[in-house]
């Protein structure tokens, strides 16, 4: 009894002495096996938990039904969920808002695809929110799942509905700019053609009836004709 209490506090998993029994022995070492695979499920397990728990993005892992295994936090947030833990066993197909994709396509999903969904707790009367998903195949707890990254587009959304709008406004100004410039164009015209071309066709007439005249005539025919090229000035 000593040696064995001495063997487990040493760090063994098990402790077999001798005489044995050769069907105990292959026992005792599957289950060993069975237990230090278990470890590593649980290590694992805990580097994602670690990996996942500051992203921005939702992480989910779904099984073949599509119910969900593994959820961070921000998930629960995106899902409208108190907490993680309350998503474990809940059908990521309910959260999917009607006439969007459907569950089956997102665990045929391959590796690298992205679709655009929206999402909306279950009985909720909010609007849906539009996010993109993308999924790939993992090993989960021994058997094939999927692994599905959601990202919360409807910022982006926001920001693109606002850049489009920007747009339309500066096409918008852009065009009655090029309206008050063609107002411009014909109000110079006007003038150009109405007051200039007038005041012009005086001082020729002007000046053409000054050259019979006297010295006298001719100095106030000149006084005339600089007051128009002032005016025209």
């Amino acid at each position: 009894r000593a040696s064995r209490l001495r063997g487990l506090d040493s760090g063994a998993d098990d402790f077999v002495s001798k005489p044995f029994d050769r069907a105990e022995l292959l026992a005792r070492i599957r289950t060993t096996i069975r237990l230090n695979r278990y470890r590593s499920l649980l290590a694992e397990r805990g580097a994602l938990e670690d990996l996942t728990a500051l992203s921005p993005d939702a992480i989910l892992v779904l099984d073949r039904d599509g119910q969900i295994r593994f959820a961070n936090g921000a998930a629960a947030a995106l899902l409208g969920a108190p907490a993680s833990a309350d998503l474990l066993g809940a059908d990521l197909g309910a959260f999917l808002a009607a006439g969007q994709v459907q569950l089956g396509h997102v665990l045929r999903l391959e590796a690298g695809s992205q679709l655009q969904v929206a999402l909306r707790p279950p009985g909720s009367e909010d609007a849906p929110v539009p996010a993109s998903l993308r999924a790939r195949p993992v090993s989960w707890e021994g058997v094939t799942a999927q692994m599905v990254i959601l990202r919360d587009e409807s910022e982006r959304q926001q920001m693109l509905a606002e850049l489009q709008a920007g747009s339309q406004r500066l096409q918008q100004l852009t065009r009655r700019l090029v309206e008050i410039q063609e107002v411009e164009r014909r109000a110079l015209a006007s003038e150009l053609h109405d007051d200039i071309g007038q005041a012009l066709t005086g001082l020729k007439l002007v000046l053409e009836t000054g050259l019979p005249l006297d010295e006298e005539g001719m100095r106030a025919n000149a006084r005339e004709a600089l007051a128009i090229a002032r005016d025209l000035v």
